[in-house]
């Protein structure tokens, strides 16, 4: 067993694009990677009922497709906490800011990271909850772009233009960011032969996030490939040695300026290689356990 590098939370709208629970199992079969909290965002209210789900309810749906995750990998914990229902800033804070300020403020043997492929909701509501967060995690966002519009201001993005005033919050704040923008997270692209065949062929748990990255909505055409942004969370954690600051740094660099990093670049191959790796050996192993008993 590979000791353990980052000890992580990861948050997401688990019951939108399912590339957030192709990129949740990769995290949580990364030896080295301890997933200790689930958090969950809810959905654009606008795109939820353009598939039929309710919008009051789409955090506790993400909730259950985390839950669901953990039963197919035959896994008991870590634990899944739901945030709000609903973006912007509640009259209390949720249950899952309060859960990623508990673990944030938990002595940890290694460093934390905090794993976003979503809006900042439960992120602004953790800071603005207990502040010292921020020197006690990195934070890696899926969001954002660089690119100008044919405005004056950047170009739409799903994630930061969901809940602005939580992107501005966290990213006005303290804590260290590593952010992978959508000119680079766009790049991460699989063929639909590939998950047809590499993912859902490779073990059960492949099938099975196979069967919901091709259950597309009627009005979505795939164009023969299929865009898994949130997975560079897995890379950054997982494959990336320069991922996130010194810790002598805490969040700041040597010349007293808060770490940020932007992502351009993120070596495809080598990350669907190491996920289809990490599902067959997730299966021999679990064939073994089997044979053991």
């Amino acid at each position: 067993m590979a000791a353990t590098r980052w000890r992580a939370i990861v948050d997401n709208d688990f019951a939108g694009d399912p590339d957030g629970l192709v990129s949740l199992a990769h995290v949580l079969l990364t030896d080295d990677v301890r997933v200790e909290l689930i958090s969950c965002t809810p959905v654009d209210p606008g795109l939820a009922g353009l598939v039929g789900v309710d919008p009051t309810s789409t955090a506790a749906l993400g909730g259950r497709e985390a839950h669901a995750l953990l039963e197919v990998l035959s896994m008991e914990g870590p634990d899944i906490v739901v945030g709000a229902e609903a973006f912007g800033s509640g009259a209390e804070p949720s249950a899952a800011a309060q859960a990623i300020v508990k673990t944030c403020m938990a002595d940890g043997d290694v460093p934390l990271a905090i794993l976003c492929g979503g809006p900042l909701t439960n992120i602004a509501a953790a800071i603005a909850l207990e502040p010292r967060i921020c020197e006690h995690a990195t934070l890696a966002w899926i969001g954002g772009s660089g690119a100008a519009s044919s405005g004056d201001g950047a170009s739409p993005e799903y994630n930061r233009d969901t809940d602005a005033a939580a992107a501005a919050f966290v990213l006005a704040s303290s804590i260290p960011v590593v952010q992978v923008p959508r000119e680079t997270y766009e790049r991460l692209r699989v063929s639909l032969a590939e998950v047809k065949y590499d993912l859902a062929h490779g073990s059960f748990l492949g099938a099975w996030l196979a069967d919901r990255l091709l259950d597309v909505p009627h009005f979505v055409t795939l164009h023969g490939a299929i865009t898994l942004g949130d997975s560079a969370l897995a890379a950054l954690v997982g494959l990336d040695a320069t991922f996130g600051p010194p810790s002598s740094e805490r969040g700041q660099t040597s010349t007293g300026e808060r770490f940020r990093r932007t992502v351009s670049d993120i070596d495809m191959r080598l990350l669907w290689g190491d996920f289809l790796a990490k599902l067959r050996l997730h299966e021999r192993e679990s064939h073994h356990r089997e044979d053991a008993r």
